[in-house]
């Protein structure tokens, strides 16, 4: 996702959604990210697109280790259904999420296997600010 922050400055986020309510503070440090490199070619010449199966531990080896930030309110619900990191400013592509099996979930339950998924992150738009009056 694409926002801005409080000084009006462009951010990319990461969404993850849970399929039942967690508690985020607890899931959110055992998630890792990588920026994937560009997708490979095929024998003519097409991309082969990205997906939780063909990212091997090969791929991460030349993917960058993304740092991330997790993004929450003072007023946030204990539980929640999502959850979503900051990035430092990125050019887009595909980010690939992974969480690992054994991870705490809400009421003492684990995580029975791990997750793994592949995420577009989009490009960051040019912008230019009009100043003063009318001047660039």
């Amino acid at each position: 996702m694409l926002g801005k922050t409080a000084a009006g400055e462009p951010e990319q986020t990461i969404l993850v959604e849970l399929s039942i309510p967690a508690r985020i503070a607890m899931l959110g440090k055992a998630v890792e990210t990588w920026k994937l490199p560009p997708e490979p070619k095929d024998k003519n010449d097409m991309a082969i697109p990205w997906t939780k199966d063909n990212v091997t531990d090969e791929v991460l080896a030349k993917s960058e280790k993304l740092p991330k930030e997790l993004v929450s309110t003072p007023d946030a619900p204990p539980m929640e259904s999502a959850m979503a990191f900051r990035v430092a400013q990125q050019t887009g592509g595909k980010v690939f999420i992974s969480m690992p099996k054994d991870t705490a979930g809400p009421g003492g339950f684990i995580t029975a296997e791990e997750f793994r998924g592949v995420v577009m992150l989009p490009e960051i738009p040019k912008e230019a600010d009009l100043m003063g009056k009318g001047g660039l």
